[in-house]
């Protein structure tokens, strides 16, 4: 199972998150799985609070073709700031 990982940014607040992760070893038929580190930080969230980010947001992450994987965050909190996610897939 292959390890990545993305970074989620809400900008100065917004209720959706997008990002793209390139990777050419996943296939469209991939079963991909996120999560979220209690121990991650990033340069606007600390651990506690990536530890309650959860509680918010409701993610998905899609193959797309052989190319990557689209993942999109949604909460009905305006959230601000990135974000550290973790996916892993298997073929």
């Amino acid at each position: 199972m292959p390890l990545q990982l993305a970074v989620l940014d809400f900008g100065t607040g917004s209720n959706t998150a997008i990002t793209f992760v390139a990777d050419t070893s996943i296939l469209p038929t991939s079963k991909v799985d996120s999560m979220v580190s209690a121990d991650d930080t990033t340069s606007s969230h600390t651990a506690n609070d990536h530890k309650y980010f959860p509680c918010f947001v409701a993610i998905s992450a899609t193959p797309v073709g052989t190319t990557g994987i689209q993942v999109t965050a949604q909460s009905p909190e305006k959230l601000t700031g990135q974000f550290k996610i973790r996916l892993v897939w298997s073929n």
